[in-house]
């Protein structure tokens, strides 16, 4: 699947610890960016990223009607529940677009944190595909599976289906932490939403050879926009495939790109 990441900006209301992409200075063209969106006909999913693509709304509503969004990635925090439900929904229920919503330890004020439960809640009552995303940065890595299951139910409560986990992408590797805290979650989880994790894991693909990013200065950039942000633009694909890629690691994101494979083992999927 050909996948494209549109980005209209960088910039972001929050300044989340782990977040790197945020902080990426690029030319902006905002007329180009639309522009070339509305011509990208050859992929089969578009992501609208960041930043915080809802940031500015008139934009990222003008965005929204081309059509070619599948999904948005935001941080739900930006307005309040009324302008979600009256603004935000309609433009959902119109295009058809899923929702991603990002969740960390230290990702919201407390006050920030009841907005985005509020926007979050509305968005499952009114029957919205939203994904919790979490990422595994070392400070979650550091509270127990079980506090984390609590949490959780907290998201069922409210109407969520289903949460992602996403490899931490820093200075610091905790992959081999991660997928020990992984299995361990595993086990301990009773609930009864959808680990897309696990459920990837089935058909893990870490080919990122049909992914491409279209950034702020209206140029489509082959990777996506955490590879793009790191700097390291080129690596071949051949590389990637070949029996000592784990040794050689062509791509800087290979290490966090990889499936933790202790769960893949625990799930039967690999021996």
């Amino acid at each position: 699947m050909k996948t494209l990441y549109a980005v209209p900006w960088y910039r972001c209301n929050l300044n989340c610890p782990h977040c790197h992409v945020s902080h990426r200075e690029v030319r902006e063209d905002y007329d180009r960016f639309l522009k070339t969106l509305k011509l990208a006909n050859e992929f089969d999913h578009v992501v609208l990223f960041g930043g915080e693509p809802t940031l500015y709304f008139e934009s990222f509503k003008e965005v929204i009607r081309t059509g070619k969004i599948n999904s948005v990635s935001t941080n739900l925090v930006c307005y309040p529940v009324n302008v979600i439900e009256n603004e935000l929904i309609p433009l959902i229920n119109e295009y058809n677009f899923t929702i991603a919503t990002s969740w960390n330890l230290k990702r919201f004020t407390r006050d920030e944190e009841n907005i985005w439960h509020e926007n979050l809640a509305k968005l499952c009552e009114r029957g919205v595909d939203v994904t919790v995303m979490i990422t595994l940065t070392e400070d979650l890595l550091n509270i127990s599976p079980t506090f984390m299951c609590f949490y959780l139910g907290r998201l069922e409560g409210i109407g969520v289906q289903k949460f992602l986990f996403e490899p931490y992408i820093g200075d610091v590797e905790v992959n081999e932490k991660a997928d020990e805290w992984l299995c361990g979650l595993h086990d301990a989880y009773p609930g009864l939403m959808i680990n897309l994790l696990e459920e990837k894991l089935k058909n893990w693909n870490c080919n990122c050879d049909d992914v491409y990013t279209l950034e702020p200065d209206g140029i489509i950039r082959k990777g996506c926009p955490d590879l793009i942000t790191s700097g390291v633009m080129n690596y071949c694909v051949d590389c990637m495939t070949c029996e000592h890629s784990d040794i050689c690691r062509p791509c800087m994101l290979q290490k966090t790109c990889s499936y933790p494979k202790k769960l893949a083992k625990k799930l039967g999927i690999i021996k």
